[in-house]
């Protein structure tokens, strides 16, 4: 019952240290800081993959470093992020991913036709 006990506060400080990884990761402004926190998360997870799997609100917690505008970030975000998904999590990652898609298209949209329509007004 004792080594129970112990493994099962093992498992949860574990996710705790990942759930702080994370939220630093996503309130970093620094994107080097940022990778930083990513690769001690991603060393994290290789050594604990089987207490962090399958944890929906880590992966999708994790994926709120996709904001940064940095492309290197979001490359370690998503290689992070893929790795924790299992059959558990995966409808929730993929809906998460298809409204960020969604986001990213309208706002290219928005940039577009705001561009065009001032070039229509700037040309008359």
């Amino acid at each position: 019952m004792h080594s129970y006990a112990v493994s099962k506060r093992e498992h949860h400080s574990r996710i705790a240290s990942a759930n702080a990884l994370i939220n630093l990761a996503v309130t970093q402004p620094d994107n080097n800081v940022k990778l930083i926190v990513l690769d001690r998360l991603s060393t994290l997870h290789e050594k604990y993959s089987t207490d962090l799997n399958g944890n929906g609100p880590l992966v999708l917690d994790l994926l709120g470093v996709l904001s940064s505008p940095d492309m290197e970030v979001k490359k370690k975000c998503i290689s992070i992020a893929l790795s924790m998904i299992t059959s558990r999590n995966v409808e929730e990652v993929v809906d998460f991913l298809k409204k960020q898609l969604l986001k990213t298209v309208d706002s290219e949209y928005e940039k577009v036709s705001l561009l065009s329509s001032g070039l229509r007004v700037s040309a008359t």
